[in-house]
């Protein structure tokens, strides 16, 4: 007949379980054991040491950013702003630290960057240490400048990039700005909607910027001088524009539509720019042999000069010279006609 076991209480239980584990400490697993405690005093030791020294150690150089420490995509020769110190003393406005140790330290950074009027894109931004940031940016580029009556009644020159964004002027001297194609707007009541940095809300400018862009360097390359808006007409959303262009000579070339926007029956913008290159060699230059003479380059067909225009404009400055200069004979010849001028010239008492 098989012993029935008797079952052991709770307190047996308990003791047995502490005298197992005293075995197991006594035999092969004391290494184990002791590795543990060994480990545990070390990791109390390595914080209570962190406590008493991180506030000094994060606020070293090593974590702590300046505006030397910004590491930015090289600037191209239009912008001469410090960006790297205008994103810095953006982020540090409040009065506080920058720390590499914080966490969302390359967002913060990434955000001031695109604020800038300067900044197309902010691609990428990574932190190192020691305290570094890299910033990987793409630039805007200035193609156009947008000739206003500024404030004081002078004609004010105010860049702008391929999409019509109203970009900062203090980086350009006034020699720099004329060198640039100009939409010339004066008389025309218009200023930027937004600030600096934003889309000027205009569709002229945005149109002339396109045409701007669409040259490139052959704007200079056929001594081109204005943009001068046209006639306008309502699409489903805005208004679009034709354009005329004048060479610094004078020859004024109807262009017709910016790129992309063309009538159906009107020539493309690269076909445009192709013809006035083809007509510049042949001709010398865009002003020919008879300067002033109106280019078209609006047809597919191809260029056209327009000499019956040509003729017209030759004739009305023709007959308002003749109209001068008989006026000026009769002063000669009467007396009275030329006391008269005297008078009218001299300053009242």
């Amino acid at each position: 007949m098989a012993r029935k076991t008797k079952k052991k209480s709770g307190f047996e239980r308990l003791s047995s379980g502490l005298a197992g584990m005293g075995s197991f400490a006594v035999g092969s697993g004391r290494t184990v054991v002791l590795s543990i405690l060994v480990i545990g005093a070390l990791v109390i030791a390595t914080m209570l040491t962190w406590n008493s020294v991180s506030e000094r150690v994060l606020s070293s150089s090593d974590y702590i950013l300046t505006a030397e420490d910004f590491e930015i995509t090289p600037l191209p020769p239009w912008i001469r702003t410090k960006i790297a110190n205008q994103a810095f003393v953006y982020l540090t406005a409040s009065g506080g630290q920058l720390s590499i140790m914080d966490d969302n330290v390359t967002e913060l950074v990434a955000q001031a960057f695109s604020e800038h009027p300067w900044v197309e894109r902010v691609v990428r931004v990574s932190k190192h240490h020691p305290a570094r940031i890299v910033v990987e940016l793409e630039y805007r580029r200035p193609v156009c400048m947008v000739m206003v009556r500024d404030s004081n009644g002078d004609n004010g020159l105010y860049p702008v990039d391929a999409r019509g964004i109203f970009l900062p002027t203090a980086d350009f001297t006034p020699v720099e700005a004329s060198r640039y194609p100009c939409l010339n707007l004066v008389g025309i009541d218009v200023v930027p909607v937004g600030g600096v940095g934003k889309h000027w809300g205009d569709e002229r400018v945005v149109g002339a910027a396109e045409i701007a862009e669409a040259f490139g360097d052959d704007w200079y390359k056929l001594d081109l001088k204005l943009i001068e808006p046209d006639k306008a007409s309502r699409s489903a959303y805005h208004s679009v524009y034709a354009y005329v262009i004048y060479t610094n000579g004078g020859t004024k070339i109807l262009w017709g539509r910016p790129p992309g926007s063309e009538l159906p029956s009107e020539a493309p913008a690269a076909d445009k720019i192709a013809r006035l290159k083809e007509f510049a060699e042949v001709r010398g230059s865009l002003d020919g042999s008879q300067p002033r003479t109106p280019l078209d380059v609006r047809n597919r067909e191809g260029l056209r000069v327009l000499e019956r225009m040509a003729m017209k404009i030759r004739s009305e400055r023709l007959a308002e010279k003749v109209k001068t200069d008989s006026k000026s004979d009769k002063s000669k010849r009467n007396p009275a006609l030329k006391r008269t001028a005297a008078k009218q010239a001299s300053p009242r008492s």
